[in-house]
């Protein structure tokens, strides 16, 4: 998803009511297609970056900061 503020990008959104839920679908443009198979693999590399931080803060509690730690270090 894009931010208003960014001038460069264009977007398709839906919204959709479900009973008594409304739920907010993004399309993908031609532009942002275009955009994403013009990618150098540092940019990939910075997007899987910050999908991944994205999910460690916003997912549940259940593993300790313990674990993720050696995890990530292999100890």
């Amino acid at each position: 998803m894009f931010s208003i503020y960014e001038k460069h990008s264009d977007w398709l959104l839906a919204v959709i009511k479900y009973k008594n839920a409304y739920f907010l679908c993004e399309y993908v443009t031609d532009m942002q297609l275009k955009d994403e198979q013009n990618m150098t693999p540092e940019h990939r590399s910075f997007c899987y970056y910050g999908h991944k931080f994205e999910e460690y803060v916003t997912k549940s509690k259940s593993r300790s900061l313990k674990y993720i730690i050696l995890m990530c270090f292999d100890l």
